[in-house]
């Protein structure tokens, strides 16, 4: 009885809607299509506007992988080209200067040798990066310059211990 009175009452109302306000209550099939041109529109627009930024991305990507995979092939090439006589490293040079240091202490001076063409990291370095670097290192030590002399094989430093007051 209770469920003939809701399906009465369920009814009217479908009755009132379609009467007064003159829409038909959707079908669940015609909701689905419905839905699915909505989703299917969605998707086509989402396409139109991501498609653009995705190539743009692709490209970039690409380009900075052709670049990396060209400097690492001049690198290889430098150093089959290289093979012969490899630079010596100016770490090697800063590594000595605590040979450097402790002459300079028992005999007031010593000469640290830099040569001409020095590697930083496997690549040559420039003579601003040097002079740089071995300033610094040299400061560290507490040595100072005191003269310099330029020969075929490169620099001749000749370096003191720095006066307590500098």
């Amino acid at each position: 009885m209770f469920v003939t009175l809701f399906i009465q009452r369920l009814h009217i109302q479908e009755l009132f809607i379609q009467r007064f306000i003159g829409t038909a209550p959707h079908p669940p099939a015609l909701l689905g299509q419905v839905q699915g041109e909505t989703l299917g529109r969605a998707l086509l627009i989402a396409v139109v506007l991501i498609t653009p930024y995705a190539i743009y991305k692709m490209r970039q990507v690409r380009a900075v992988r052709r670049a990396h995979d060209a400097a690492v092939a001049a690198d290889a090439a430098a150093l089959k080209a290289g093979d012969l006589t490899p630079l010596p490293a100016l770490e090697d040079v800063i590594r000595d200067i605590s040979y450097v240091v402790t002459e300079a202490k028992a005999n007031g001076g010593a000469i640290l040798v830099i040569p001409a063409q020095v590697t930083v990291s496997h690549r040559e370095a420039s003579d601003q990066i040097v002079d740089l670097l071995i300033n610094d290192a040299l400061r560290r030590s507490g040595l100072v310059i005191a003269s310099q002399e330029t020969t075929e094989e490169g620099r001749l430093l000749h370096c003191v211990p720095a006066s307590p007051s500098a």
